[in-house]
């Protein structure tokens, strides 16, 4: 959280790294991805997104891909911020396709036109990075249903070498939130198999206080690959009206979620590896191009809001509640 006293205007191309823009696009048929048909089962009258029901087969071969919600993001778009659910909601981990726009980018990186990852959507939002803000309130039932809608194969973990594996189990975890970690509450010991699907009801107490936190899968051995893949969003207690000096609670709010992508084959001076290569060590099949192949451009880019380099008009003389 923070409070920005502006310049007249802000624009965030000094907090990007290198690379590129990207055309961003939900691809349910990708055999990493549950087919439309039933994939879990809920009352979906309880859920105001309503409960995408589908089924995963472990025995999909099909390569064709069906894209949704396909848009481009061009170099310094106008800002805007992820869209905002409350409880109850359903989550959907999702395959994404992310594509390199025709540019002098894509003449460079010809080789990596389109590539997978993975990533949040809801029965009404397709899926990106990030996915939607969540917001709650102190007191309240935060009731999320999490749907895997990715699909085997998910190599399980060699015993000689427990790195990356699983790619496809995942899990919902939360950081900021003072709940337990028992039963259907937040426990990384929890595991949603491709096709599965589980309930969770966080417990906020009334005397918790406000802030700004996020979620994202915790599934031990898969947790880097599907976070650091596009798989995050925020996450916002609300402040108790009161609770802030006036100054503060009446400020404008902008969300931001930065996202890092990173697309490098080889470790870099840290000695880090980009997420393909996090894929490989997994046996899995995404973040590969449309040949095939795992994704190697030797390259690193931060999206604010899922955007490249956005820009934010403010009012000079205003101040800004940013988190």
């Amino acid at each position: 959280m923070g409070w920005f006293h502006p310049l007249p205007s802000l624009t965030f191309g000094a907090i990007v790294a290198r690379l590129c823009d990207f055309t961003l696009a939900v691809d349910q048929d990708h055999p990493d991805t549950c087919p439309g048909a039933k994939c879990a089962h809920d009352d979906a009258a309880s859920d105001d997104l309503g409960l995408l029901q589908q089924r995963a087969h472990s025995d999909v071969t099909s390569h064709v891909h069906s894209e949704i919600g396909v848009w481009a993001l061009e170099e310094e778009p106008d800002f805007r911020e992820p869209p905002v659910v409350r409880s109850p909601v359903t989550l959907n981990m999702m395959t994404m396709k992310l594509c390199l726009p025709d540019s002098k980018v894509r003449k460079k990186y010809s080789q990596a036109d389109c590539w997978y990852t993975r990533a949040y959507g809801t029965n009404k939002l397709p899926a990106s990075i990030p996915g939607p803000t969540i917001r709650v309130k102190p007191g309240e039932t935060l009731k999320v249903t999490m749907v895997n809608q990715l699909r085997y194969p998910s190599p399980g973990c060699d015993p000689l070498n427990l790195g990356f594996c699983d790619a496809n189990t995942t899990n919902l975890h939360t950081h900021g939130l003072h709940v337990s970690a028992r039963g259907n509450q937040d426990s990384v010991f929890e595991h949603i198999k491709p096709g599965g699907w589980k309930k969770y009801a966080f417990e906020v107490v009334p005397y918790h206080m406000g802030g700004t936190h996020w979620y994202h899968p915790h599934s031990h051995h898969a947790a880097a690959i599907q976070a650091g893949g596009g798989a995050h969003g925020a996450l916002i207690v609300d402040d108790v009206p009161g609770s802030l000096p006036p100054e503060i609670e009446g400020m404008e709010e902008k969300i931001m979620v930065m996202s890092l992508v990173d697309s490098a084959w080889k470790a870099h001076t840290n000695g880090v590896y980009g997420m393909s290569r996090l894929e490989s060590m997994a046996k899995s099949n995404l973040w590969k191009t449309q040949k095939g192949k795992y994704l190697d451009v030797d390259d690193v880019a931060v999206l604010v809001n899922g955007q490249f380099k956005p820009k934010l008009k403010i009012v000079n003389g205003k101040w800004y509640r940013l988190r």
